[in-house]
């Protein structure tokens, strides 16, 4: 489950992720023992394969993208890495997202962006709102603002 948690978002290999979860052992297990395992934490909704996104309307190179890995839940990942909310937040910039059902942006809709830029000052790279809108624009606040037809299919 660690190697999984470390492995989240990405589309490494069977083999990457084995060898993650078994260091220094060298008699490594078979596709063929694991799988069946990986299949139960499938149907038990702790492992959530998702399919790659790839900005491109090329079908064939879409049908040939790896799934990204996936752990039910973003907190289980990052408690079988031992990452705390502080370590996290001093671990570098952070981009804050808000996404709205919306066309039309307000002051409210960005309220919590703002409540974020308070909070950790200069760690915030950048504030953005997805909305269902027709323009990307940035707001005298800073935020921008992207329609999210814009991030693809």
């Amino acid at each position: 489950m660690r190697a999984y948690a470390a492995a989240t978002a990405t589309t490494a290999t069977f083999e990457t992720i084995r060898d993650a979860a078994t260091p220094g052992v060298g008699n490594k297990p078979a596709w063929t023992t694991t799988l069946p395992w990986r299949d139960i934490l499938t149907r038990l909704w702790l492992l959530d394969p998702v399919q790659a996104w790839l900005p491109t309307n090329n079908k064939l190179n879409e049908l040939a993208a790896a799934d990204k890995h996936h752990l039910a839940d973003p907190a289980l990942a990052a408690r079988l890495l031992n990452v705390t909310a502080g370590k996290l937040l001093s671990g570098g910039g952070v981009v804050g997202l808000e996404v709205k059902l919306s066309a039309v942006v307000n002051d409210g809709d960005v309220k919590h962006l703002n409540w974020l830029r308070d909070r950790i000052g200069d760690q915030l790279l950048d504030a953005v709102l997805v909305n269902t809108g027709n323009e990307a624009y940035r707001r005298p606040d800073g935020i921008a603002v992207i329609p999210a037809a814009l991030l693809g299919p």
